[in-house]
């Protein structure tokens, strides 16, 4: 059997940000302009050949190709009198394109109660980056092994055991310089970044209830990294995006789901999750181990979804909660948080295939906040200069949506 997939997404984004800054007498002391042209596209052509054998074989082969490209410049005007003079930045536009190739094959067997399934992927891409500051083609290769063992020691226990390479995706994003308006700073782009590869293990159990009522599932997983994605030294007193050599990563994740007949709500379900992760990294800046920035150290949720025939529809909710983030610069480090958040919905059945969904969203209107410590000095040096806290309340919203297949 032959099955084909065709991806293609597209995403503009214009903007002009104008700022005055006013003296104590009502005078204008500065003014300045930012603006920022950015267009993305993806296109990913995939076919997969699948084969089905006798005594529990399958093979399936395929093949990818995806576009990615990316067009971004961002210019600073600043002055007190019009036309306003231009900020030099560097390394502010760019147009990325990047064309992939993967070539992949799996093939299971399934003896007794045991089943093995291997992996082998082959991945090539080349990038061509052009830019006033920039002029820069490269290729990047990887293969990607894996294997699979599920083992079924009764009718409701699973055991399984994976071990694979895993490569992750670049942002082109990083590759150019973005300016903060809101904290007055320009950012440093590097059009050197790498993907990280990591070999990543994972065991874990899962309990069915019986006649399908629900599950329990446990995982623990451990993941040897290279070229971690992190902040990195540029000249003596500043940053960019780039790679760490090294680093680790491993976590526990549990999920829960259930049928709720045992209480009287019938095609009712509820669904529970809880990740806990650390990590470690060594701090290019002070040369001490921390953990890898942007990695909460847990996340959890709740989903519940009633589905009620005579209404043709359903109405549920969902709750998220998040730990602790933070991302580390060369002076300052930041500590993000939000609130748990609430959604909660009613959905409504239009004849065979259309489906009208009323959402409200941020029900209770959580907080953000962020914490900044600063070192004035430099991390390294160990002695906080100051602190500057941050909040920001997420407003409560609504959505209307209409989808249908045709």
């Amino acid at each position: 059997m032959l099955q084909f997939l065709f991806l293609a997404n597209a995403r503009e984004f214009d903007r002009a940000s104008h700022e005055t800054v006013f003296g104590t007498d009502g005078q204008v002391i500065e003014r300045s302009i930012e603006t920022r042209i950015e267009d993305a596209a993806e296109t990913v052509w995939r076919g997969t050949w699948f084969v089905s054998g006798d005594s529990g074989n399958a093979f399936n082969i395929g093949l990818e190709f995806a576009v990615n490209t990316l067009d971004k410049e961002s210019d600073v005007f600043e002055g007190l009198l019009e036309p306003l003079p231009p900020i030099e930045i560097p390394n502010a536009d760019q147009s990325i394109r990047e064309d992939r190739a993967e070539l992949f094959a799996n093939y299971s067997r399934s003896m007794l109660r045991t089943e093995v399934r291997f992996g082998l992927a082959a991945e090539y891409s080349e990038f061509d980056q052009q830019g006033s500051d920039v002029s820069l083609s490269r290729t990047l290769s990887f293969v990607k092994p894996s294997i699979n063992i599920a083992y079924s020691g009764t009718r409701n226990w699973r055991h399984f055991l994976t071990f694979k390479r895993d490569v992750g995706q670049l942002n082109f994003g990083d590759f150019v310089a973005s300016i903060d308006r809101i904290d007055g700073e320009i950012r440093a782009g590097n059009p050197n970044l790498r993907p990280e590869t990591s070999w990543d293990l994972e065991v874990g159990s899962e309990y069915h209830f019986s006649d399908g009522a629900g599950l329990v599932k446990l995982r623990i997983l451990h993941r040897w990294i290279k070229d971690v994605k992190d902040l990195i030294p540029l000249g003596v007193d500043d940053s960019q995006p780039g790679n760490l050599p090294r680093g680790r990563h491993w976590g526990v994740r549990l999920n829960l789901g259930s049928r709720l007949d045992f209480v009287g709500l019938d095609n009712a379900v509820v669904n529970a999750y809880y990740n806990w992760q650390n990590s470690r990294v060594i701090d290019p800046f002070t040369g001490q181990s921390r953990v890898i920035s942007h990695m909460e150290r847990y996340d959890a949720g709740v989903q519940y979804r009633h589905d009620i025939e005579w209404f043709r529809g359903a109405y549920g909710f969902t709750w998220s909660v998040r730990g602790k983030e933070y991302r580390f610069d060369f002076d300052r480090i930041d500590i993000d948080r939000e609130q748990d958040e609430i959604r909660v919905f009613v959905e409504r059945r239009l004849g065979a295939s259309l489906v009208l969904t009323l959402s409200a969203n941020q029900v209770y209107e959580p907080v953000s906040t962020r914490t900044r410590i600063n070192y004035d000095a430099g991390r390294a040096s160990d002695i906080p200069t100051s602190i500057v806290h941050r909040s920001e309340v997420r407003w409560r919203s609504a959505t209307l949506n209409l989808s249908g297949t045709f």
